[in-house]
């Protein structure tokens, strides 16, 4: 690429990062251009600091679907997971205790989109995740709790034993993307050869669902 378009391709970029950053903070509360503004400063929260201290400014911020995209874009970089993650967690819970899991059903999948670019940094949201596997009935917010679960399961026990019973799950979306995502290269490469391995022998042995279902909705941590 010549110089010159080289220089007005970041000049350009540049002008868009500063009207992003400024706008997040003019912009109205829960106004579409502040929502704009946040969903603009994603592309640069992993190349620029200034971005990601804004967008964790906006983690306090007074309108709770703000503070969501400013945790998701702030995932995209990996950047404070102690601070985002339970902005992430709240909202979860709250959809839940308030009955909106329907009507928030796209926020709530970006929370999990969030919670699985955190990984396992993100584990302590394990509980929150757990309803959306269970106690609801829509297949797309199962489908990716399970994501979340297996992206805890290098690091949590939990995650590991709730994937085993999953895959004997009576629920068959359920059923078939957990045995997909466990049978994947990439669950392999994630989990590292010894770890993989291990997974294999323990999946032999097999947890029945409903005895893992009961002991989540009872709030007890998984029997190992």
């Amino acid at each position: 690429m010549p110089d010159n378009a080289r220089e007005m391709r970041s000049a350009i970029e540049a002008g868009t990062l500063f009207a992003a950053v400024r706008f997040s903070r003019e912009a109205p509360p829960h106004s579409e251009a502040r929502i704009r503004a946040v969903i603009e400063l994603r592309a640069y929260s992993k190349e620029h600091e200034t971005v990601r201290e804004r967008l964790r400014e906006l983690l306090k911020d007074d309108d709770i679907l703000t503070r969501i995209l400013a945790a998701e874009a702030l995932s995209v970089a990996g950047a404070y997971p102690e601070e985002a993650v339970p902005v992430l967690q709240m909202f979860l819970d709250y959809a839940r205790k308030a009955g909106q899991v329907d009507h928030y059903h796209a926020w709530l999948a970006m929370c999990f989109l969030a919670l699985i670019h955190y990984g396992t940094r993100a584990t302590s949201a394990f509980r929150s995740v757990l309803f959306y596997i269970y106690q609801q009935d829509n297949v797309r917010l199962k489908l990716g709790a399970v994501e979340v679960i297996a992206r805890f399961a290098k690091t949590s026990k939990a995650s590991r034993i709730l994937l085993r019973g999953l895959c004997n799950s009576k629920m068959p979306e359920v059923k078939e993307r957990v045995r997909h995502i466990v049978e994947s290269r990439e669950f392999r490469e994630y989990m590292g050869e010894k770890g993989w391995m291990a997974w294999l022998v323990s999946t032999k042995q097999g947890i029945p669902r409903d005895d893992i279902a009961q002991q989540c909705s009872e709030g007890q941590r998984p029997v190992e």
